[in-house]
């Protein structure tokens, strides 16, 4: 059996086990710990991360039949598995020692939210993270988290070449990050909003930082 098809056929069986929990995800209002790590064990978080890295580099095709499985038992399983595996995509083009911290699992999820709500301001040797995130899909269940930020040095923006400011995505560990229950709502209960306040080294950065890596799909 291929990889794309073991993915599929996983995604099918899990969606199988998952469905008569609907009502106990609901009422938890986040995906059960066991399932987030089943289908991290399954590889559906790794489906766009570049194969040098330790992924699957699968088709967007072949994602969206993975999601498609999994969204005929429980909705959520295929939103949190799409959050996972898009995140993936923003991972890769961190520089090689912020991927090997962050991959260093397997199996870990990684979550993000690509709106630059935050603020990251330069110190020595790194940012000092500030922000507050809503819509934060899998987070409960993320080794890491993502959160867009604009970026400061001395109050004053940082700009690019285009003399523009400049918004990153900074990951840090979830342990770091206050997970606000605020999530209440009549459908798609199994997510939250997150806050926090961290320093990062400088490596832990965001979007661009890395070297370019061929992928199949990549962020825009």
């Amino acid at each position: 059996m291929s990889v794309e098809q073991n993915l599929i056929e996983t995604a099918r069986s899990i969606a199988s086990s998952v469905a008569p929990r609907g009502s106990e995800i609901e009422a938890a209002r986040r995906l059960p710990p066991d399932v987030a790590t089943l289908m991290g064990k399954a590889g559906f978080y790794r489906m766009f991360i570049v194969e040098r890295l330790g992924g699957l580099e699968v088709p967007p095709a072949v994602a969206a039949q993975v999601y498609e499985a999994l969204a005929e038992g429980d909705a959520e399983c295929a939103w949190v598995a799409f959050i996972g595996a898009t995140t993936g995509l923003a991972v890769s083009r961190l520089i090689d020692e912020a991927v090997a911290e962050i991959l260093a699992r397997s199996d870990a999820l990684i979550t993000a939210v690509f709106a630059a709500t935050g603020v990251a301001t330069k110190v020595e040797a790194g940012f000092r993270v500030n922000g507050q995130w809503q819509w934060g899909s899998g987070s409960t269940n993320a080794d890491w988290i993502g959160g867009g930020c604009v970026l400061l040095e001395d109050g004053r923006p940082l700009t690019n070449s285009a003399g523009l400011p400049r918004n990153h995505i900074l990951f840090f560990r979830a342990a770091d990050v206050i997970s606000l229950d605020t999530w209440h709502v009549s459908g798609l209960s199994g997510r939250s909003q997150v806050r926090q306040s961290v320093f990062l080294r400088e490596h832990q950065r965001g979007l661009g930082g890395g070297a370019k890596r061929r992928a199949r799909c990549v962020v825009p």
